[in-house]
């Protein structure tokens, strides 16, 4: 019977478990280096993608190893089970989300959502489980290992050299990288540095092997020097002297415990890998300045800039203070945001900053899945913590001890990172697989214990046991369709975005567009499909030889569709002020074509826009153009104080002011607003014309010349500020300067008539508009400046 037992067992077929784990080597190597050319997220999107397939496809074959098996094991482990609480709080606060479908899904890429942690925890299970083997675990680490060689050749290449590896449209910067933001880039090698000194100072390799990982190290340390992120060496040097001092207490406790007396005490190891490791870093960290040298030598200053401590506690108290228990909805912080941002940030040019995150991925969360998350973060980190002290206790020493200690110090180290910044995807992904080696390593040397239920033993409970194991798989396979639909989705926006940014043919474009709205169903889509809706209209309106019920036809199929799908994107997702504005711009666009109550239902979206963002001047400022083109200016007025007391420093409303000021004829009042625009925008060419037109209006030549000069110093050839000056030269009798602007507008504009008769004119010793009508003139200037604020 045993002969026979093992003869059944040889000759199973496929071992899913095998595939299991090889999915996960695969993950290792090619999570780090993956990205998809799409337009938005490139490399985020390639690694939740990547990374939700392969846990997907494991977990899959994992659960019909067990059904081959006919039994399930798991750890019984604190840290798999808070996961899981963390997974459950996610699910319960994007039940009660102000947006459920962006907490549970989102766009795919975004960290926070429910599906983002339900992956994480479910691969942790799954690597705890699959690498109860120190060799798998091994394979693991030389997989990210040569992996990190791979992304560091990349990025020399690509900073040093300037050869163009990766393709030049998503990595146009010095600073691209496949990682991930720049900053990454360096957590990412710090991680690298501290497995390899790990290695090196903990197991017993050869000489080829310690060759490779001192390589590793001198790698790692030239990649995060190349960024210079502060965090990162402090957060590094941390971890290297919490090593050195575990190796240095170690060897201290077996020095007493070697010699039985005093004079037999063996001395401390102190000159070792890691003491010349954590002096290097003080030295990076004290020299920083200095470094910085070396990034301008290769281009890679990169300033990321987060909302501080004090403003992120603020922006989570004032969202507990509405929602406490389960927050506003995991992935909605930039909701928050934009709702209890302090008002001091208007003064500042992040302003109009739109957050996803505060100082840290995990405090924000605060704010997004309430005390519940809190409290599941909280207990999740105190068993990662704990987990620590299991270490410590285990009394062996060797390989098994040294993969402990890689995978615990490897997986804090990337943790504190979403404490104190807001990492992207890949950080969170190898803190959590490191995690399930810490967890699978422990559990081999007997600390975890593992429960098994067989499917056998009741064969009611096993009847259930399998039908939930099925309902499983056709729960991620559903899952996988989900990934799967938004990658194309995100492949037509692409498209899309490729083609408007080329010029190419709005048609095409918003067939795409279309294509991604439809499959994905995010509310990006179908607002920029408004928005190419609306370029239709402009162009449809541009249209000659073309019947006018046909027009009227395009045009009304146009903003029928420019509305609808503004509409559904205010559908999809209200709280964002976006949608709002754009809905507005649709109304508003209509305006001058007399639509019935096209100026009301402007309003209407632009106070909701106002209710969702209430410390964004831009609802009012658009509230008062609305009030402007249906020839209400008082009201105009009020929405521009609205404006302005928001933000007090606003360019645009000022610049509508003095447009509202000149329709009234208020041409003094106009001018100091004019003038109030150029002082807080010297650069803006726009509101420098409209300035430069309205002292050419009051006659204050000088000053509008002064004005028209700083115009073409910024930009030599605006035909319209050198055609105001070239009056205003005639106006001081200085004709041959008059003379010589003007054919300078001549070569820019061949064939150009008026610029002929103004000539003639001039040189004949006429004022430049004589024989030009008044009429004729005075529309000429309103085009020339209609044209400039356009």
């Amino acid at each position: 019977m045993k002969n026979i037992a093992l003869k059944i067992k040889k000759g199973v077929g496929f071992n899913w478990e095998m595939a299991c784990v090889y999915i996960f080597y695969a993950l290792a190597f090619f999570l780090p280096l993956f990205f998809l050319p799409l337009a938005v997220k490139p490399v985020a999107f390639a690694k939740s993608f990547l990374f939700y397939f392969a846990t997907s496809l494991a977990f899959i074959f994992w659960l019909f190893s067990q059904l081959q098996k006919g039994r399930i094991k798991f750890l019984k482990s604190g840290l798999i089970f808070s996961a899981g609480g963390v997974a459950a709080a996610w699910l319960i606060s994007s039940i009660f989300s102000l947006n459920p479908s962006l907490s549970f899904f989102g766009a795919g890429y975004e960290i926070g959502t429910f599906a983002f942690f339900a992956f994480l925890g479910i691969s942790l299970f799954l690597v705890s489980m699959l690498f109860q083997d120190e060799k798998r675990a091994a394979i693991f680490y030389l997989a990210l290992t040569f992996s990190s060689f791979l992304v560091f050749l990349l990025q020399v290449f690509h900073t040093v050299f300037k050869i163009s590896i990766l393709p030049s449209s998503i990595f146009s910067s010095a600073t691209g990288n496949t990682i991930g933001s720049w900053n990454d880039f360096a957590v990412f090698f710090g991680l690298i540095a501290l497995s390899a000194l790990c290695f090196l100072e903990l197991a017993n390799l050869g000489k080829l092997l310690k060759a490779l990982f001192y390589g590793v190290v001198i790698m790692s340390l030239l990649a995060m020097l190349a960024v210079n992120f502060l965090i990162a060496w402090i957060i590094f040097g941390f971890f290297v002297l919490v090593l050195f001092v575990y190796l240095f207490y170690s060897s201290l406790r077996a020095g007493f415990s070697a010699g039985a007396s005093r004079k037999d005490f063996v001395s401390p190891k102190i000159i070792r890998p890691s003491f010349f490791i954590l002096i290097l870093v003080l030295f990076f960290i004290f020299a920083r300045g200095w470094l910085g040298d070396f990034t301008n030598v290769l281009n890679t200053g990169a300033t990321e800039v987060r909302p501080s401590w004090g403003i992120t506690a603020d922006v989570v108290w004032q969202s507990l203070k509405e929602n406490p228990a389960l927050g506003s909805g995991p992935n909605t912080f930039l909701y928050d945001w934009l709702k209890y941002k302090p008002a001091s940030i208007n003064g500042t040019m992040f302003w109009g900053a739109r957050f996803v995150s505060g100082i840290g991925h995990l405090p924000s969360m605060v704010a997004t899945a309430g005390i519940l998350g809190a409290a599941a973060l909280l207990i999740f980190l105190f068993f990662v913590i704990s987990y620590g002290a299991k270490i410590l206790s285990y009394g062996k020493s060797g390989f098994k001890k040294m993969l402990m200690i890689t995978s615990f110090l490897g997986s804090l180290y990337l943790l504190l990172f979403t404490i104190f910044y807001s990492p992207g995807f890949l950080i969170f992904a190898l803190a959590f697989l490191l995690l399930g080696i810490l967890a699978g390593i422990l559990a081999e040397a007997g600390t975890l214990k593992t429960v098994e239920i067989s499917f056998m033993d009741k064969p009611k409970a096993g009847f259930v046991s399998v039908l939930l194991i099925f309902l499983i798989i056709i729960g991620v396979v559903f899952s996988l369709s989900v990934m799967f639909r938004q990658y194309h989705a995100e492949r037509y926006y692409t498209k899309a975005v490729e083609t408007l940014s080329a010029g190419g043919n709005l048609g095409k474009a918003e067939v795409d567009m279309g294509k991604a709205a439809l499959i994905g169903k995010q509310d990006v889509y179908f607002r920029e499909l408004s928005k190419i809706n609306l370029a239709e209209i402009s162009q449809i309106l541009s249209q000659q030889g073309v019947s006018k019920d046909v027009l009227r036809s395009r045009f009304q199929n146009a903003l029928g569709a420019a509305i609808a799908n503004a509409q559904k994107a205010a559908g999809l997702n209200p709280i964002d002020i976006l949608n709002w504005m754009q809905l507005g711009a649709v109304y508003e666009s209509v305006i001058p074509f007399k639509v019935p109550g096209a100026g009301e239902l402007a309003i209407n979206s632009y106070k909701k826009a106002l209710a969702v963002s209430p410390l964004d001047p831009s609802p009012f400022l658009a509230m008062a153009r609305v009030s402007l083109a249906s020839g209400d200016t008082k009201a105009a007025r009020n929405y521009i104080k609205s404006s302005l007391g928001i933000k007090g420093d606003f360019a645009p409303a000022y610049f509508l002011l003095s447009q509202v000021e000149a329709k009234d004829g208020n041409l003094k009042e106009a001018v100091r607003a004019a003038e109030q625009t150029a002082l807080i925008a010297p650069n803006d060419t726009g509101a420098l014309f409209q300035l430069g037109v309205l002292n050419y209006r009051v006659k204050n030549y000088s000053r509008a010349q002064a004005v028209f000069n700083r115009i073409i110093s910024l930009s030599p050839d605006n035909s319209n500020a050198n055609y105001f000056l070239g009056l205003i030269y005639d106006k001081l009798g200085a004709k041959q300067k008059a003379i010589g602007v003007f054919e300078k507008i001549e070569k820019m504009n061949p064939g150009n008539e008026e610029v002929k008769l103004i000539l003639e004119n001039l040189r004949s010793g006429k004022p430049a508009l004589s024989g030009i009508s008044s009429n004729s003139a005075a529309s000429s200037e309103g085009e020339r400046g209609s044209a400039e604020k356009k």
